[in-house]
């Protein structure tokens, strides 16, 4: 695997999933693009940090009261079908995930020794908030182990920082929406 200045490998990959599709919607029309190219955009990431341990994608699941409410007021402003069904619960959630089990399940061949976790929508929480608790509840302390959490928006790395995640080398990979070049933040 490359080298980048953190890890020569990765233990690792944590991905929120939810942020590759809000951005691969934007200027498409179709089900079927929206899930390839979100998809190209997680292998990418998976052959720029490949896990050798682990491989964790977390999708959105059902948001508190509070947050639900803001969703509907901003949703209802937004235009295209594709990306007000980006959310948890409904059918297009459930083909994305579908569709996503079954490419990972394809590139398992490749990934030896590599346990992979999927967090579903049907599970309460935002994908970084469950890529945090998966950090802490599987990654032993001390461990050596390092941790990539991946995502397009700042909430994972305010996450990252805000939160002890685990005494081991934590990094958040992050690509700006703007420019579309990436980051690693240790």
């Amino acid at each position: 695997p490359p080298s980048h200045g953190f890890f020569k490998e990765v233990d690792h990959l944590c991905i929120d999933v939810n942020e590759f599709l809000h951005q691969s919607e934007k200027k498409l029309g179709s089900l079927q693009s929206l899930r390839r190219k979100a998809f190209r955009q997680i292998q990418k990431i998976m052959t720029i940090l490949p896990p050798k341990k682990s491989l964790v994608l977390a999708f959105d699941g059902p948001a508190p009261y509070a947050k639900l409410q803001r969703q509907r007021e901003t949703r209802l402003q937004e235009t295209g079908l594709l990306k007000s069904m980006l959310t948890p619960g409904t059918a297009l959630m459930g083909s994305m995930e579908e569709f996503f089990t079954i490419q990972i399940a394809k590139q398992i061949g490749k990934m030896r020794d590599v346990t992979v976790f999927m967090s579903d929508s049907s599970k309460p929480g935002e994908g970084e908030i469950k890529l945090l608790n998966w950090v802490k509840s599987y990654v032993p302390r001390n461990s050596g182990d390092s941790v990539v959490l991946c995502g397009c928006d700042a909430d994972i790395l305010l996450q990252a920082v805000g939160r002890t995640v685990a005494s081991n080398s934590t990094l958040v990979f992050q690509r700006s929406q703007k420019d579309r070049n990436a980051a690693l933040f240790n």
